[in-house]
């Protein structure tokens, strides 16, 4: 699959993140967590020497498999102690969301039926069908692989990342149990690849909880410069069209803003400035590029009023390359929304 194999959301996943972007107020290590199971699923489908149009396919579904997750209760996901039964039947309903999610987005029906049965065990515990053993179709028993995997590098809300070495050990009682034990060698002997290490026992020694942002690097990178790009735009046009006093005004205003939250974002000139990489995940930088665009929003709201800020918008969105405004639609940047700033006298009056 494009890309997969650098850890970045290539051109054949970047129409498929739209589920997992939709996810992330209810998980900030969503999209981390399918672009490790899309690669992890990639790798471990050429492992078994399966054909590349198949695992392309499958790394497709590695991105989708936890989508239908954003019908869930949140309550549910995120609830503190142990799941009673109800729970746990409103948690085993996500495979099957998933799976219509996935073929909503016109995928291969062999890769809609493995989302939906990436859950299944091969001792047949599993769920929604109880499937066992050779039933679970080879791609569902991938994905259930690089699920498990993912699952234990990704942080959690109640627990931080799991280091590589704690998966491999962790990952001999899944043997018979949860994965059909060539599968499952399979998906370990391809960890070096997937964390961009040389061999196994490389992995063995690392024992530091694993960081997901390095497969997000690029990824990171381009909301960055799509933000930037937009941001500027929208100040050149007010200095433009209302003066520089008004930009500056606007900059001070948002720059307060910012300030007050302690983002470590500043402006320089008319452009931001990223003081360090503060953000956990990138749900965490996408919610924080979210309000930064919101309070701007606000704050031009004084010069132009609320009924002209949506075509303002639009106006200054029209004007960035292509590939910038993609990036923002991809992500979800593009919302016209945030929080609102407090009036202050004289802006724009």
């Amino acid at each position: 699959m494009e890309e997969v194999e650098g850890g970045t959301a290539g051109a054949v996943e970047r129409g498929y993140l739209a589920p997992l972007v939709a996810m992330l107020d209810r998980d900030l290590y969503a999209v981390e967590h399918g672009l490790i199971a899309a690669r992890c699923a990639a790798l471990t489908a050429r492992r078994l020497t399966l054909p590349e149009s198949l695992v392309r396919q499958v790394a497709v579904g590695g991105l989708l498999h936890d989508s239908g997750k954003i019908a869930v209760d949140p309550r549910v996901l995120r609830k503190p102690g142990k799941l009673t039964e109800e729970d746990w039947k409103e948690v085993r309903r996500h495979p099957t969301i998933s799976a219509r999610i996935a073929q909503a987005l016109k995928v291969e029906e062999p890769i809609v039926q493995a989302v939906k049965h990436h859950h299944e065990r091969w001792d047949g515990q599993g769920y929604p069908a109880g499937l066992s053993g050779p039933e679970i179709p080879v791609e569902g028993q991938i994905l259930a692989a690089s699920e498990l995997i993912s699952a234990a590098l990704t942080p959690r809300w109640y627990r931080p990342a799991r280091s590589p070495a704690d998966v491999l050990t962790m990952s001999e009682k899944w043997v018979g149990r949860y994965l059909d034990r060539e599968v499952l060698k399979a998906s370990i002997e391809s960890m070096p690849g997937l964390l961009g290490v040389s061999s196994l026992s490389a992995v063995r020694m690392w024992t530091d909880p694993f960081d997901p942002r390095q497969f997000l690097e690029t990824v990171e990178q381009e909301v960055q410069r799509a933000v930037n790009a937009f941001v500027s735009q929208v100040l050149w046009e007010t200095a433009r069209l209302f003066g520089r006093s008004v930009c500056e005004r606007l900059v001070e205003l948002v720059g307060g803003w910012l300030r007050e939250r302690d983002y470590p974002v500043s402006f320089s000139g008319l452009r931001l400035r990223i003081e360090n990489q503060w953000w956990e995940s990138l749900g965490t930088q996408i919610v924080c590029f979210r309000e930064v665009i919101g309070s701007l929003l606000s704050a031009l709201s004084h010069v132009l009023g609320d009924s002209l800020v949506t075509e303002w918008m639009n106006n200054a969105l029209e004007s960035l390359p292509e590939p910038l405004k993609q990036v923002g639609l991809t992500f979800n940047l593009w919302t016209w929304q945030g929080s609102p700033l407090p009036e202050i006298a004289g802006v724009g009056k």
